[in-house]
């Protein structure tokens, strides 16, 4: 009966491919926990080199997908940051000096509104302007209009000579030249005193009336001229010259 169990035993134990040592076998290492509690099949007769059952030795294919990270370079993102941080700068500014302009031209507005306000009582409320302001007002622009006549005034007395002697000028005819110039604001008149050097060759023909001709088509000496008259006249011998004196009178309308 004894031997009958201990045979049993011994089957069991060699169905689970774990021996007691001493026990009509070789003392082997235990094997570890995870080959005992899934022990590989025992095939008899395999041949390692040969095809393998797809059943039990062929082994599960495992895909791994790697997840590529694609990145740009350091140089390239440092650029875009500092564009990023300009765009963003310049709109700030933008923002920034509409804001003062804002400000900016309402304190113009409120400053010319008092200006105003303090300048012409009479327009901002008219029962507070009292007697003696008015009285002062008036006497004011009174004294301004007599000014400005005055101004007006004078403006139309005043002699202009620069044209006239300009026109002097230009029409001066040859050989001749001014010994003497004399004007007249008030009574707005000119007196020329020239001399001719006659020319030996047409000694009888004298300058004096071309000139005056001259003159009163030239057009910054003719406007205007009222009068333009030859006065006194003389010829007299100096050495070997001969010369011709005459005087013109010219006079303007005020």
């Amino acid at each position: 009966m004894s031997r009958t169990l201990l045979r049993e035993k011994l089957a069991l134990l060699k169905k689970s491919d774990v021996l007691p040592v001493g026990v009509g076998t070789r003392s082997q290492p235990a094997a570890p926990q995870s080959q005992r509690r899934h022990p590989e099949p025992h095939t008899p007769n395999a041949n390692p080199s040969g095809p393998q059952p797809s059943s039990r030795l062929q082994g599960e294919v495992f895909s791994i997908n790697f997840i590529r990270r694609e990145t740009l370079a350091l140089r390239i993102r440092r650029s875009l940051v500092y564009v990023g941080l300009g765009y963003l700068a310049l709109h700030a500014a933008i923002m920034l000096w509409l804001l003062a302009s804002a400000v900016l031209a309402h304190h113009q507005s409120q400053r010319m509104q008092r200006l105003l306000h303090s300048r012409s009582p009479s327009v901002a409320s008219p029962a507070g302007v009292s007697q003696q302001e008015m009285e002062s007002l008036r006497d004011r622009a009174a004294a301004d209009l007599a000014m400005l006549n005055a101004m007006a005034t004078l403006q139309q007395q005043r002699f202009f000579i620069g044209p006239k002697v300009a026109g002097l000028a230009r029409t001066l005819p040859a050989r001749t030249w001014i010994t003497n110039l004399t004007g007249h604001r008030q009574g707005r008149s000119l007196t020329i005193q020239a001399a001719y050097l006659v020319n030996p060759e047409t000694p009888y023909e004298l300058p004096a009336k071309e000139w005056m001709a001259a003159l009163k088509d030239d057009a910054g000496f003719g406007p205007g001229l009222q009068r333009l008259e030859l006065g006194s006249t003389s010829r007299k011998m100096q050495g070997m010259a001969d010369l011709y004196y005459f005087e013109l009178s010219a006079e303007w309308q005020p």
